[in-house]
């Protein structure tokens, strides 16, 4: 049976795998670095950094979504209004 501890470190450690699937591109550093948000990580509490990585995938997920409605926007005719 697992402790309190362990099922909070069960729970986070998932949390991270999902979110690290979402952006299979970023190094293990580079997503701890970029969900810490310039923070030092030591110092961050696990509850934070959980409610951190929720926040990075969200705020990824939506940039993602505007730079594809941009791209699909940028492929567009001109019409004659926008000129």
């Amino acid at each position: 049976m697992l402790s309190n501890r362990e099922a909070e470190q069960e729970v986070f450690l998932k949390k991270l795998l999902d979110v690290w699937k979402s952006f299979p591109e970023l190094r293990f550093g580079q997503l701890i670095v970029n969900v810490a948000d310039m923070s030092d990580p030591y110092y961050i509490a696990d509850e934070v950094l959980f409610r951190y990585l929720e926040a990075f995938k969200a705020r990824q997920l939506n940039n993602h979504k505007l730079q594809e409605e941009v791209a699909l926007y940028m492929e567009q005719p001109l019409k004659e209004e926008d000129v």
